[in-house]
């Protein structure tokens, strides 16, 4: 089994997909999102995993066998080995039926009525390779892999900046449906404040809730990344990348991905991975660049957030993020720096640009943030030259 975890607006999407494009490979598209199970806390405490492992080991048995649309049916639909011409337009088939069902706004119940088997059989761990992506589990990922010793985890992160960005992109143009991103607050803030890394830094709900939405955005990113990195030298097989990394090199990280999970290199791959980082690009595939879609153009993605936020955002997400151990994947650090106070300062103003100096004492850690901020047609463009996460050194892979 493999598991894809990572949090919303980190790309899990398009990894879950690049996965899919496999032969072998039998995708579950955030099953526990149709699954679900209140028994099993959303953020898991170490010292309550040996309690919830036998219920884990039954849902997560649930999560593979779940055939529901929303699970089986997102696109693009690849061809697999372990299917025949017909089952494949079978499948097709009934994916369409499903969303006929949506866009006529028929009753729930209609379209809940309908699956979409995946021909592998009943043993499904031996037809193939079962995939499942999750943006609800990285709470709970030491659960899942201990309660499944023999999967591989492959574990995304997304620049803390560009993760931020999406989500006040999505608050703007309503493609996430919240009203007002100045007033909308974050659900589960007391799973976030019983955390142990939330608890030593004494953000308990109510300081999650005098936040800033960037702040909360920024904290959220950084106490669910820090559990998860935590969890990853529990043992477990585990792989951490960079978003950035697979938008800039997606062949070299996808290879190095299947390698890791055990997948060989096929042609359905390459023509994916071609159709999903050039909308240029002739192919097979159909897809628009919209928020949720998995077909971008992954060189512009990957710096939007530097032409979407402002120098004051900027530094705001970097002084929390910046002296964590998810953030000093984006930064480059200088050790001996134990004399200097933790503390964020900009020591140079001058004309349009601003240098801003992170440094800690706690982790010895230095870094920098150079911003160039200049005024276009009422739009602020702001360029933070460092650190960049396509020269940053790639994170050691357990």
């Amino acid at each position: 089994m493999i598991f894809i975890f990572g949090m919303g607006r980190s790309g899990t999407t398009w990894l879950g997909k690049i996965f899919d494009s496999h032969p072998d490979v039998i995708y579950r598209h955030e099953p526990d999102m149709v699954c679900c199970d209140a028994n099993l806390p959303i953020i898991c405490q170490d010292e309550d995993i040996e309690r919830y492992l036998p219920h884990a080991r039954i849902y997560l048995d649930r999560l593979k066998r779940n055939c529901h649309p929303r699970t089986m049916g997102h696109r693009p639909m690849f061809r697999k080995s372990f299917e025949t011409g017909l089952a494949h337009y079978l499948r097709y088939g009934l994916m369409q039926a499903y969303r006929v069902t949506r866009r006529l706004k028929l009753p729930s119940a209609l379209g809940n009525q309908i699956t979409i088997p995946d021909f592998a059989g009943h043993d499904l761990d031996k037809a193939a390779e079962i995939a499942i992506k999750s943006i609800f589990a990285l709470g709970r990922m030491q659960l899942f892999q201990q309660a499944a010793p023999e999967s591989r985890t492959v574990l995304i992160i997304r620049h803390p900046c560009a993760h931020v960005a999406s989500f006040i992109r999505g608050w703007a143009t309503g493609s996430l449906g919240y009203r007002n991103p100045m007033t909308e607050k974050f659900d589960r803030l007391d799973g976030l404040a019983q955390m142990k890394n939330a608890r030593s830094r004494g953000l308990d709900r109510a300081a999650l809730e005098a936040m800033t939405p960037i702040e909360a955005l920024t904290w959220r990113w950084v106490l669910m990344n820090e559990k998860a990195l935590e969890d990853a030298k529990r043992g477990a097989a585990t792989r951490v990348v960079r978003y950035e990394d697979l938008c800039t090199q997606p062949v070299e990280t996808t290879k190095e991905l299947f390698a890791f999970t055990g997948l060989d290199w096929q042609p359905q791959t390459t023509a994916f991975l071609s159709a999903s980082t050039s909308l240029s690009a002739s192919t097979s595939y159909r897809g628009a660049a919209t928020y949720y879609s998995v077909f971008q153009d992954t060189k512009d993605v990957v710096d939007k957030w530097r032409r979407e936020m402002s120098a004051q955002d900027v530094e705001t997400v970097m002084a929390i993020a910046a002296s964590t151990e998810p953030g000093r994947l984006f930064t480059r650090t200088m050790p001996g720096w134990a004399a200097i106070i933790s503390c964020t300062v900009a020591v140079m103003e001058a004309g349009p640009w601003s240098l801003m100096v992170h440094a800690s004492s706690s982790t010895h850690e230095f870094s920098l943030v150079l911003v160039a901020q200049r005024q276009f047609k009422s739009n602020t463009y702001c360029v933070p030259a460092v650190p960049s996460a396509t020269h940053a050194a790639s994170p050691a892979l357990a």
